[in-house]
């Protein structure tokens, strides 16, 4: 597994950060092709695929966004492989000035490898180099191997790699819930809804979960147990069991029949 082995004082202007997202966005839209292609190659093997025009609009959310240099750290970032989540870390830790080790799980390496690449060739045109790698998780021994370089790793969403890692000896790890949606449709009437969130996050390469045929109590316990704890939603007629929903579940965000992404763009949070 490849890792930034050295450490470095990273210092980046405002001016700079936001001509690297002009350019990051230029690219992306002079390779839609080329993505097309990797979404053919990756859909075959996890099923999932993005859109640039999605990568764009990522983009664009951080192009205003000040330079905040914090105390410059090598991190080993874990997560499934959402494309759009790839393009956050990339311009999250170049805004922190952080020095960042992506590490996913098997999810759209080819579009993934794509925007690390063109990410990489345009820093260097402002003589930034070695603060950014990719890889594909393959064993725990990989990743003990890089603690000797890797001052924390955070896994973003992907709670697979999270229960494997946190048994390894003296690592400081942490596990931050995103994208992975639970759903509870207690009513037949929302199925479309239903389907309407659970095919976008299909879509997005957001996992989703479906809870039905159980009673309110019995699901309220599912997702407080077994749930992410991140984005919980009902869908029901039931006026008394929105109530209880809004007031039990312990997830960061509850919603009750609505589509939680009609009028935003799913972002990671603050967590570098």
């Amino acid at each position: 597994m490849e890792v930034l082995s050295k450490s470095k004082d990273l210092r980046i202007s405002n001016d700079v950060f936001k001509k690297i997202c002009r350019d990051l966005k230029s690219e992306i839209n002079e390779n839609k092709k080329e993505i097309e292609k990797l979404n053919e190659l990756d859909y075959k093997y996890s099923k999932k695929v993005v859109y640039p025009e999605k990568l764009v609009k990522v983009i664009d959310e951080y192009r205003e966004k000040e330079v905040v240099i914090k105390e410059t750290r090598n991190l080993l970032v874990a997560y499934y492989g959402n494309p759009s989540v790839t393009i956050e870390l990339c311009l999250q830790g170049l805004l922190n000035c952080q020095l960042m080790n992506l590490l996913i799980d098997n999810m759209c390496y080819g579009v993934n490898k794509l925007i690390v690449t063109l990410f990489i060739e345009i820093l260097k045109e402002y003589r930034i180099y070695d603060i950014v790698t990719l890889n594909n998780y393959e064993n725990v021994e990989d990743v003990e191997a890089s603690l000797e370089f890797i001052d924390k790793m955070y896994c973003v969403g992907d709670k697979n790699i999270y229960t494997i890692c946190k048994h390894i000896n003296d690592i400081d790890i942490e596990y931050v819930p995103f994208g992975i949606i639970d759903i509870y449709c207690e009513d037949d009437d929302f199925y479309e809804l239903s389907r309407e969130i659970f095919n976008y996050c299909f879509e997005n390469g957001i996992e989703a979960e479906v809870y039905d045929d159980m009673p309110v109590d019995e699901a309220i316990n599912a997702l407080n147990e077994y749930g992410e704890k991140y984005c919980s939603i009902i869908l029901t007629k039931d006026a008394e069991a929105v109530k209880r929903f809004k007031e039990e579940i312990k997830s960061k965000f509850v919603f009750a029949n609505e589509n939680p992404f009609k009028d935003s763009v799913d972002r990671i949070p603050e967590f570098l």
